[in-house]
């Protein structure tokens, strides 16, 4: 009997579970919104627990099946929970610009009480955002970015030394390694160190790679935040958090302590936090800045200088174009590299622009829709929560904007072709108002790491590189999964 009754159980459980997502699934088709068609249990999604690429190829493909379909936008669904997508340019220009007040949230998930560490800028939600970013916007301007230039071109004799002592290197190892040593003396004013770096670049990792499992609940938590945030989900671990807070409070001690001032990232966010007596800008905040700052100009940085060189030494014409550029600003071998020299590189732009196509930092970008948004041309509602998918990678791979999508060609990004197309079909940091407000460090940081590695080293791909290049299926950003292994040639 009581084999029986469980089997019965069971029976009505399925039964309900089944009549939930028939009845969820019929989301999209009420508000004629037209739709991909979902599967039990994952909806639109492969099997989360066995993925083998990064959401943003399947992302890619829902993008390409709208196209097909003539769809400007379309719904799916992640299990039960419907996911809105913008295809046509124009409606992606709608949502990040001309109707942003509607999606002002990214829609990434944060647990300000539990793990403060990780609400910051990227993360925050409408109210706080417009709040950081008021605050930190002065800290981004061209004074202040040129203001560090020369720090940052003291880590020079780091980055040529891991290159000059061997014959094939792993480009994302030395770049990772100038990533680190150009954050430590720009953003917190620190001298290099070798166990401070590693132990830096440890807990950074540990921020942006996932196992399977912790991927999929993060996913989730950014489908139903309420409900995570009961259970307190994390992003950070714990020790993770208190070895961010502990960093930074260790370098503003030092600083008040000896009246140490510097004219970088981690002065401005001290004079914040010293501003009242109240202490708006508390210690934990501080630290969350820092630690955005760290990973956004960390991981992203490298791994795109990674990718550029790649494709520089492949591509041996396009190398010795960005090298003789180099040399016709600069006027000759002698002369220093400075911050309005790096600017006048618009070759290195287009190098540049071309890589963030191919290996776009993150593949699809998320938004969140804070109030019922009317779609202008056909009236569809979108409901206030719902969370919104513009897929870059997907747009970067349109054959009808990037003829020969797969082939490195920096041309398409000279100002006659930029002109030809959408402006909204790039977005290697964003568009509109929440735009990367880093932009101008990390490409001034990139270029700077070319150029003093392309002005007296020619690069050439090692046989040993594992090609095409396989990119993390567990990280929150592009970065290749094996060594890029590069020879060296001294010029």
């Amino acid at each position: 009997m009581a084999f029986i009754s469980l089997t019965i159980l069971a029976i009505l459980l399925l039964l309900a579970v089944t009549l939930f997502y028939k009845w969820k699934f019929q989301y999209w088709k009420t508000r004629q919104v037209p739709f991909l068609p979902p599967k039990i249990p994952f909806g639109n999604i492969p099997n989360p627990f066995t993925l083998k690429e990064k959401p943003g190829i399947f992302i890619k493909q829902f993008y390409q099946e709208m196209k097909r379909n003539g769809w400007k936008h379309g719904g799916f669904y992640f299990f039960a929970c419907p996911v809105y997508m913008v295809v046509d340019p124009d409606y992606i220009k709608q949502v990040l610009i001309k109707d942003f007040q509607y999606f002002i949230d990214r829609g990434i998930y944060s647990n300000e009480k539990d793990d403060p560490i990780s609400h910051n800028l990227f993360s925050a939600n409408e109210t706080k955002w417009k709040y950081l970013r008021t605050l930190l916007n002065p800290s981004f301007t061209s004074k202040k970015i040129k203001a560090m230039f020369t720090i940052l071109l003291a880590c020079e004799k780091f980055l040529t030394q891991n290159v000059e002592n061997n014959q094939v290197i792993d480009a994302n190892h030395i770049f990772a390694n100038f990533t680190i040593d150009v954050i430590t003396t720009c953003a917190f004013g620190l001298d290099c160190n070798g166990n401070q770096n590693l132990a830096l670049k440890h807990f950074g990792e540990k921020t942006i790679n996932y196992s399977k499992l912790k991927m999929f609940v993060l996913m989730l938590a950014s489908i139903f935040p309420k409900l995570a945030k009961k259970f307190g989900c994390v992003i950070m671990h714990k020790n993770t958090q208190e070895f961010f807070v502990q960093f930074v409070a260790d370098i503003i001690k030092f600083r008040e302590e000896n009246n140490y001032t510097r004219d970088d990232f981690m002065q401005f966010l001290i004079k914040l936090k010293n501003k009242s007596a109240k202490q708006v800008f508390t210690l934990e905040e501080v630290a969350s800045q820092c630690v955005l700052f760290f990973i956004a100009g960390f991981e992203t940085s490298h791994a795109t200088m990674s990718f550029a060189l790649y494709e520089l030494a492949k591509h041996q014409d396009i190398q010795q174009k960005v090298r003789e550029e180099f040399w016709a600003v600069v006027d000759s071998q002698e002369s220093e590299i400075t911050y309005e020299a790096v600017q006048k590189l618009k070759y290195l732009d287009q190098v540049l622009n071309e890589t963030l196509r191919k290996y776009p930092v993150v593949m699809y970008l998320t938004r969140r829709c804070i109030k019922d948004y009317k779609v202008p041309e056909d009236g569809a509602v979108i409901e206030k929560g719902t969370t919104v998918i513009i897929p870059t990678v997907a747009l970067n791979y349109d054959e009808n904007y990037y003829p020969n999508p797969k082939k490195f060609d920096p041309q398409r990004f000279s100002e006659e072709n930029k002109k030809l197309r959408h402006p909204c079909i790039h977005l290697p940091f964003g568009l509109g108002p929440r735009f990367c407000i880093g932009r101008r460090f990390a490409l001034i940081q990139v270029k700077v790491g070319l150029v003093l590695l392309l002005k007296n080293y020619s690069f050439t791909v090692n046989p040993n590189t594992r090609e095409p290049i396989k990119l993390k299926i567990h990280s929150f950003i592009s970065a290749p999964e094996d060594k890029i292994l590069l020879d060296v040639h001294k010029l």
